[in-house]
This record gives structure tokens, C-alpha cells and sequence, in this order.
């Protein structure tokens, strides 16, 4: 019969299978994620199966939503996660500032991971509400930097990797494509229906969201994380310029895809910093910047970056905590921002973009 982690009991039942249980001394559940299960676990003792440590994170993927049961989700997402967690770690994608936490143990049958766990960190997202002052160009730079030149490695490497090895047979980890175009693509028109439908923006929108959509599932072109965006990227609460370590996490949306939809998610939760909570594009700039030294952008690539960003910004600004669900005039700006890049990155106009964060990008593929 399969297990089930869904509350304490069940985490501590499960643990007396594999080691006596009276060493567990407390058992907490994580918010943050939505489609897991997720476990805070301190021993009164180390183990070595966890490279002695004694506390870590286990993750239990139901075949569902955990936060939407209604909604299925295979959990053989977990499976891909795994494998490219293990696979990201290695110094030819990791960083010094920058990998992915160390996976100590996966029960494949039953959908269970044992992971590293990260002492006085939090997400990236959460780290910048949480200061009191903006946060310092130095530290905000090498944050950007990291990310950039870790993700692009990332895509240089997923070039060439042998897939069906990864994938234990599979090319590609099809529900997660499909669950990506359902997080933004799907939205578009349920985003857009209030609005005059003959409109030349929302015209424009629909046909750019289609180009961009299939774009994402008939264009495996490398190695991607899926889901790549400040909430996923955790840092120390104490963290320095100089001393600055990032771990990205959740992975399950893993897969091979056009590079760009990663950069633009990204791109589009760094603007939502700069623009609700830091004045300073240092983060943004660098990001694209780095990403562009290792990986140069090609013009698709380019397109479906900044396509991308203005429909994450239009799809999900206005219903993620970024503005107050009443203020009107709030999600209507968004949403003539967000769209007036998409509209322009359709239309390759790309002189508009020499006034945006993004001009420097832009000239490098253009020039």
C-alpha cells in the first residue's frame, strides 16, 4: 500500500521503518511550496545516511496538488526532480555561491526524498521583504551574478546530456510542460475575458501567448530548471557580499525546453522586487548580464525571454501579494507594462527597449 506524508503521524510511522524512531525529536511542516508535502525532521542524534547530520527536509509528492487536491499532478515528478538535483550539484553546472541541496536518500516506489537542510536561510523573495533598508547594490549584484551564470550553465550542459539516461527512458518530463503552459498560457484567456476581445493589445497578447505556448512544447531544446524564480532560490538571512550562498530548489518542473521561458520568469519576479519592495535593478541586470557572458542569446530566445516576462507579469502580478487585491489601478498598470512588452518584443521592435532594464540584452542580440 503507498505511503502517504501528508501529516506528523504518518512522517514519524514512516521514519520507524528505516531507523528507531525515539531518536526523531521534532517533526515540522514547511509552507511555501504548493504541489508537495514538505517535512522539517531533527534527530537527537546524526545519522550517517544523512552525511551525519541530524536534521533534514523530506518531500513527499502525492499525485496531486497538495495545496489543490483536486487538481492531478504525476508523482512521478519527484523521479525528475531527483535526477537533476544530482546531476545540478556537479562543479560543471554548481558554483561556489551557488548549487542545489545534496539529496540523501530517494524512495523512488513511494515518492519520498531526504534532502540537505539549509540552517538560518530563507527564499530569496522573503529575504528582501524582510530588510529593513534596501537591499545594498554589492550583495544584490552577486545574487544577480550567481544566478545568471549558474542557470546558464545549467543550459549549456542540458545541451548535450544524454536524456534517456536522465530521464530513466524518457526524453522529456512531459507533465511538467504541461503544467507550466497551464500555470501561464492557459490563464491568458481568463486573464484577458473582461476586456474588449477585438482590442489591438489583447489581440496581440493571445497571438504572442499562442507563438510562445507551442514555442514551450514542441522546442526541447535544452535542459531546463522549470521553475526558476526568487522563491526558489534560498539564502542565509545573514547573508554578504562575499560570502553570499544560494540553493535552488523544486525541481519537479524540470525539463527540456527553450531556454528563455527560465530567464523570464526570473526576470519578471526580480522586476516585482525592484518595483513593490527595492528601487535598484542591480539584481535584474546582473542577472541577464551574467546569463549572456556564459550563454549568449540568439533572437527566438531573446523573444520568448520578453514575451514570457510581460505575460508572467500580466497573468500572475496582480494575484500573488504584490498589490493589494483591491487596488484596481494597481493590476491595471501591470497590466499595460506587461503588455506593452509583449507587444513589443512581438513585434521585434526592439529600439523601444533602449529605455528598460533590458537594453543592454537586447543590443548584444541584435548588434
Amino acid at each position: 500500500m503507498p505511503v502517504e506524508l501528508t501529516n506528523e503521524e504518518s512522517v514519524k510511522e514512516y521514519l520507524g521503518k528505516i531507523f528507531d524512531a525515539s531518536l526523531i525529536q521534532e517533526i515540522k511542516g514547511l509552507t511555501g511550496g504548493s504541489a508537495n508535502f514538505v517535512w522539517r525532521v531533527e534527530l537527537q542524534t546524526p545519522l550517517e545516511m544523512l552525511d551525519n547530520q541530524n536534521v533534514m527536509i523530506i518531500k513527499y509528492a502525492p499525485p496531486y496538488i497538495a495545496s489543490w487536491p483536486e487538481m492531478k499532478f504525476d508523482p512521478n515528478r519527484m523521479a525528475y526532480e531527483v535526477a537533476v538535483m544530482k546531476r545540478a550539484i556537479d562543479s560543471d553546472i554548481s558554483l561556489a555561491g551557488i548549487t542545489v541541496p545534496k539529496v540523501y536518500h530517494f524512495d523512488k516506489e513511494n515518492k519520498i526524498m531526504f534532502m540537505e537542510y539549509l540552517d538560518r536561510s530563507i527564499d530569496l523573495k522573503q529575504f528582501v521583504f524582510s530588510l529593513d533598508k534596501p537591499l545594498g547594490s554589492d550583495l544584490a549584484g552577486t545574487i544577480g551574478s550567481n544566478l545568471g551564470k549558474f542557470i546558464a550553465r545549467l543550459h549549456l550542459v542540458g545541451k548535450d546530456i544524454d536524456r534517456p539516461a536522465l530521464f530513466d527512458g524518457q526524453v522529456n518530463n512531459d507533465p511538467a510542460l504541461v503544467m507550466s503552459k497551464f500555470a501561464v498560457y492557459d490563464q491568458v484567456n481568463e486573464c484577458l475575458k473582461k476586456r474588449d476581445q477585438d482590442d489591438n493589445v489583447v489581440v496581440t497578447i493571445k497571438k504572442a501567448a499562442e507563438w510562445a505556448s507551442n514555442e514551450l512544447m514542441t522546442q526541447p531544446m535544452t535542459l531546463c530548471m522549470g521553475d526558476y524564480w526568487t522563491g526558489n532560490a534560498l539564502i542565509a538571512t545573514d547573508a554578504k557580499p562575499d560570502t553570499c550562498q544560494l540553493r535552488i530548489i523544486d525541481w519537479e518542473l524540470t525539463r527540456f525546453a527553450p531556454p528563455g521561458f527560465d530567464l523570464g520568469q526570473m526576470l519578471a519576479e526580480s522586476y516585482c522586487l525592484h518595483r513593490y519592495r527595492q528601487a535598484s535593478d542591480t539584481l535584474l541586470t546582473n542577472f541577464i548580464a551574467s546569463y549572456q557572458e556564459l550563454s549568449p542569446l540568439e533572437l527566438t530566445q531573446l523573444k520568448i525571454m520578453l514575451i514570457h516576462f510581460g505575460l508572467h507579469l500580466v497573468v500572475w502580478t496582480a494575484h500573488t501579494g504584490w498589490i493589494a487585491k483591491d487596488d484596481k489601478q494597481a493590476a491595471e498598470d501591470i497590466y499595460i507594462f506587461g503588455a506593452e512588452y509583449i507587444q513589443r518584443a512581438w513585434a521585434e521592435d526592439w529600439t523601444w527597449f533602449k529605455n528598460t532594464p533590458f537594453q543592454h540584452a537586447v543590443q548584444q542580440v541584435i548588434a
